[in-house]
């Protein structure tokens, strides 16, 4: 065999070995099942916040030296009243809760984000009481899912007297340094979290 023959023959040996290598080489990867539950139920609740389908809140215009870092301020009653609840069905549910969803929720603080290009440094705060703390009956947590929000829970209310009230504050509150001036703006969705 010549020369020429004897080094193609090694070349194709070593090229064959180098790609058995790397096939060994290859990591397995695991694979895995995801179960997703839920639950529709019907209902015939009606639901108004400040007497209104989509009400707007507007809070007090404040000075700067308000928020300092960390400072909440402004606190403005936002009430919800769900009346003519018929029974909840398919599954049966005996009680309920508010849940809030937005783009605009910060992931981190579980705030509301300014929207606007004003003032920065500053969010928007929903809570149970005039306090910006999250926790037991203070801040609502809009980063957490239904039923970890720290929002009250209360027995559906009947088709004809019944009502159901949950009383919430909304304010500003600032951030790792004092908020700055300008416009402030931002959105939230609610719906009722049957249980």
């Amino acid at each position: 065999m010549d020369m020429k023959k004897l080094l193609l023959a090694a070349l194709v040996a070593s090229t064959l070995g180098f790609a058995g290598l790397a096939t060994a080489a290859t990591p397995v990867v695991s694979s895995g099942t995801i179960t997703v539950n839920g639950k529709i139920v019907s209902s015939t609740c009606t639901v108004t916040a400040n007497g209104q389908q989509n009400p707007t809140i507007t809070l007090p215009t404040l000075d700067t030296n308000s928020l300092p870092a960390g400072a909440s301020a402004g606190w403005t009653a936002l009430t919800f009243s769900v009346t003519g609840c018929s029974a909840v069905t398919n599954p049966a549910a005996t009680s309920l809760s508010t849940y809030f969803s937005s783009v605009n929720v910060d992931s981190t603080t579980g705030y509301l984000k300014n929207t606007t290009a004003g003032g920065s440094n500053v969010e928007i705060v929903l809570s149970n009481s005039q306090t910006a703390a999250l926790g037991a009956g203070n801040g609502l947590a809009l980063n957490a899912p239904a039923g970890s929000q720290n929002t009250p829970v209360v027995a559906i209310p009947g088709t004809t007297t019944g009502i159901a009230t949950f009383n919430y504050y909304v304010g500003y509150v600032a951030g790792t340094s004092a908020a700055t001036a300008g416009a402030v703006n931002t959105t939230v969705q609610y719906a009722l979290s049957y249980q």
